[in-house]
């Protein structure tokens, strides 16, 4: 609640048909909360007592959207891109990128794809995008088998904040020779850290 009434980001989750602002924000961040922390809505709802499943479902089903969350999350970055104090961290032209695996469990064998750092297990990636002023200003879920490489420039192009990146890092699973052609060709300085180069 205090975050909002800096940044204004709940005002982000419109009505996917009316498009207006969510009057119960109290489920609304409880919606967010209970997807943060994994919880469920069930869960959530009794934990709650104030609020209804039905009533978390109903904000979930009408307000919750990928685009919703990335342009919550561009309104989170703006504000502490904006603020004074984020210039001790940097100026908010460079950034990173990593993924962080989670394994999902089950039988990976039978899907025939290896990914070399994680090998069959199935799982998923979640690759984000830091700037330098430690904003995580895009997440992309994917696939655990395929190269972070192929989701590096996404985050560049397409998130939706102030951020004027110039400059991006990577490890060495960021990496190929298409990626640093296409990072010259749109005007970024790409610095991979490369291993046993």
């Amino acid at each position: 609640v205090e975050v909002d009434s800096w940044t204004g980001f709940t005002q982000q989750f419109e009505h996917l048909k009316t498009g207006k602002n969510v009057e119960d924000k109290c489920a609304l961040l409880t919606v967010i909360l209970a997807d943060a922390i994994n919880l469920g809505l069930r869960k959530m709802a009794q934990a709650c007592p104030k609020i209804t499943y039905a009533e978390l479902t109903w904000t979930q089903a009408w307000h919750i959207r990928d685009e919703t969350y990335t342009k919550a999350l561009s309104k989170i970055v703006n504000a502490q891109y904006q603020h004074a104090f984020s210039v001790h961290w940097g100026d908010g032209t460079t950034s990173s990128s990593d993924g962080q695996n989670f394994n999902a469990g089950g039988h990976g064998q039978e899907y025939g794809q290896v990914n070399l750092r994680y090998g069959r297990a199935p799982g998923v990636q979640f690759y984000t995008h830091i700037s330098d002023q430690y904003a995580p200003f895009y997440t992309n879920v994917i696939n655990a088998t395929v190269r972070d490489a192929t989701h590096v420039l996404d985050g560049l192009l397409y998130h939706e904040s102030d951020l004027d990146i110039e400059e991006h890092f990577t490890d060495t699973a960021g990496f190929t020779d298409h990626v640093f052609a296409l990072m010259h060709l749109l005007g970024f300085r790409f610095a991979p850290r490369i291993r046993d180069l």
